[in-house]
């Protein structure tokens, strides 16, 4: 239980976003939209040929869906940020000195 109150500013970081974007951060909904499409999608193999054929399929499968969700527009992205950014008097300089790794 210490642990959490000493991290708790940590994990509850995104509770200091905008309300906007923490609907998009606070989601799982794009895994559970891969898992089902893969899922659909290998359920049309009927039969795999070897593990190697099957690995590269969803190699392939996995390119496509990242490609395709890097190329989603998050509406009104650039309000909020720029939001955020005034309400914690960010720089390019102290935004990267506080990433946690």
């Amino acid at each position: 239980m210490n642990n959490l109150l000493t991290i708790r500013e940590n994990i509850f970081t995104y509770m200091e976003l905008p309300e906007g974007i923490r609907s998009m951060v606070y989601t799982n909904n794009a895994l559970e939209r891969l898992f089902k499409e893969l899922k659909r999608r290998l359920k049309t193999m009927e039969m795999c040929q070897s593990e190697a054929s099957v690995e590269k399929y969803l190699y392939l499968l996995l390119r496509y869906q990242n490609e395709k969700f890097l190329k989603r527009k998050l509406k009104n992205w650039e309000y909020y940020f720029q939001l955020y950014r005034e309400q914690h008097s960010y720089t390019k300089e102290n935004i990267h000195s506080e990433v946690i790794l």
